[in-house]
């Protein structure tokens, strides 16, 4: 116990994120062809489901918000993802009234530890892109079929979420 209280803080720092790539990595970003300056931004930021409703987002929102995507396979743990995420903000430097986030259909080789231990850079990382009048709206993890082949279960998507919904 006394060894954990003395040596447990600085084995953490010793830890550094290591990305643990899936067999395929993508990143997918999207900008409005034409953004109109009157309108607020409105960023989605997440994975392949991100992907799959942005076109309806568009349409529901076109002459309200101009709609931006950044979707990508890489996880939370991924020391990638702040980075990516980062880059994106810096090349569209826009401001984005809107933040609609959401990590966790891949990256299953990260465990829940180390998803945790990620999360605050991730949340961190998010909220550079609001101001103070922004919102920001996290999407739980979607389930999965129970037979899922990559590591997901629905046990474990339980579990991110609730640490997700923990910070």
């Amino acid at each position: 116990f006394a060894a954990t209280l003395l040596f447990g803080p600085a084995m953490l720092e010793a830890q550094k994120p290591v990305s643990i790539p899936e067999e395929i990595e993508w990143t997918w970003e999207v900008r409005p062809p034409h953004p109109d300056p009157k309108l607020p931004n409105v960023l989605l930021l997440g994975d392949s489901l991100s992907r799959n409703y942005f076109p309806e987002v568009t349409k529901d929102l076109a002459g309200v918000a101009n709609v931006y995507l950044m979707a990508s396979s890489i996880s939370v743990g991924d020391p990638r993802l702040p980075r990516g995420i980062r880059e994106f903000a810096a090349m569209e430097n826009v401001p984005f009234r809107v933040v609609h986030f959401n990590n966790g259909m891949h990256g299953w080789g990260y465990n829940e530890t180390q998803f945790k231990a990620a999360f605050p850079e991730f949340l961190r990382v998010v909220r550079s892109l609001a101001d103070s009048n922004s919102n920001l709206i996290w999407a739980t993890i979607t389930p999965v079929r129970p037979k899922a082949f990559n590591g997901a279960t629905n046990e474990r998507i339980d579990a991110r979420n609730v640490i997700a919904n923990s910070f």
